[in-house]
């Protein structure tokens, strides 16, 4: 059997096991044993999420990673600006909460303000960055 299909057989049955285990959580006899399956259904699930990545069972290393810097600058880039479109979405829903009297709005706020630090100074410490992407140092 290929790593691939080995994944996928792997990743359903963590599936099924963690939807198991969500039958034996409610009940005060089996709610230990409920959250220990479910720990082990979420390990498996990592572990055959891992294996899609391997080419075959024979294979000595993991497929080689591009690190190009153009690539990363990229990916960080987009990643930045949709944290910046979606943490003010955050405030707003925590300013709600917080309206309509729940606590957790307090939360919500600080992590859309946080998030929306470290996006907007990440911005401009790649606006900043005198050397272009993928130059050696």
């Amino acid at each position: 059997m290929t790593p691939r299909r080995s994944s996928t057989w792997g990743m359903g049955a963590a599936i099924l096991i963690a939807v198991l285990a969500g039958f034996l959580i409610p009940h005060a006899r089996t709610a230990l044993v409920g959250a220990l399956v479910l720990t082990g259904a979420t390990i498996i699930f990592a572990v055959a999420a891992t294996w899609r990545l391997r080419p075959s069972w024979d294979a000595d290393s993991w497929p080689e990673q591009s690190s190009d810097g153009a690539v990363i600058h990229r990916r960080l880039r987009r990643i930045w600006l949709a944290q910046c479109t979606l943490a003010p979405l955050l405030i707003a829903g925590g300013i709600w909460a917080l309206i309509e009297g729940r606590a957790v709005g307090v939360l919500w706020i600080g992590i859309g303000a946080f998030t929306l630090y470290t996006a907007t100074s990440g911005l401009k410490r790649m606006q900043a960055a005198t050397d272009p992407p993928g130059t050696p140092e």
